[in-house]
C-alpha cells in the first residue's frame, strides 16, 4: 500500500494539494489543522482518518475519491462542507464523533455502497443535527450509541 506522511511542521494543506494524486492509498494528516477544498478531490485514496484536529472539512475535499473505501472522522472534527465526500462509488464505512454539528445535505451524495454508518452520539442527534444529510444514498444503517437508525426512519 501506498501511503504518504507529512513532515511533522506541516500544519495546512492547500486547495487542489494533492487532487487527482494516482497510487496514493493512504495519507497520515497527524500535525494538520487545515485542509483546503478539493485538496484530494479525484486521488486514489482508499482509507483515510481525519483527525479532531481538522475541525471542517471543507466543501469537495475528497469529492470523487472513488476508490475511497473506508473514513474515520475522530473526536472534535465538527463540520462536513458541501459535496465534502460526494462520488466516492466505493465508499463503504465511515466513522462520525459525537462533536459533529453539520453536515451538508450534499456531503455524500451519490456515495450508493455507504451502508454502514458509525456514530459515536445518539439517534436523537442524528436526527436534530443532519436530517437531510443521507439524501442521495441507497440502503444504509447508522449505528448511534443508543441502537441504530436505518433509512426508513429518517
Amino acid at each position: 500500500m501506498y501511503g504518504f506522511v507529512l513532515p511533522d511542521h506541516i500544519r495546512s494543506i492547500d486547495s487542489f494539494s494533492f487532487a487527482y494524486t494516482t497510487n496514493l492509498k493512504t495519507i497520515n494528516l497527524k500535525n494538520v489543522r487545515l485542509i483546503g477544498e478539493s485538496s484530494f478531490n479525484g486521488s486514489d485514496l482508499e482509507t483515510l482518518t481525519i483527525p479532531g484536529s481538522i475541525e471542517v472539512i471543507p466543501a469537495e475535499a475528497f469529492n470523487r475519491c472513488e476508490n475511497l473505501k473506508k473514513v474515520v472522522l475522530e473526536e472534535d472534527v465538527e463540520y462536513i462542507n458541501d459535496s465534502a465526500f460526494m462520488n466516492c462509488s466505493a465508499l463503504k464505512e465511515i466513522y462520525l464523533p459525537s462533536t459533529l454539528v453539520y453536515i451538508h445535505e450534499y456531503s455524500f451524495y451519490n456515495d450508493r455502497h455507504l451502508s454502514d454508518i458509525y456514530y459515536n452520539g445518539t439517534k436523537e442527534a442524528v436526527i436534530n443535527v443532519w436530517p437531510e444529510a443521507m439524501d442521495g444514498l441507497g440502503n444504509y444503517t447508522i449505528h448511534c450509541t443508543d441502537g441504530d437508525l436505518d433509512y426508513l426512519d429518517l
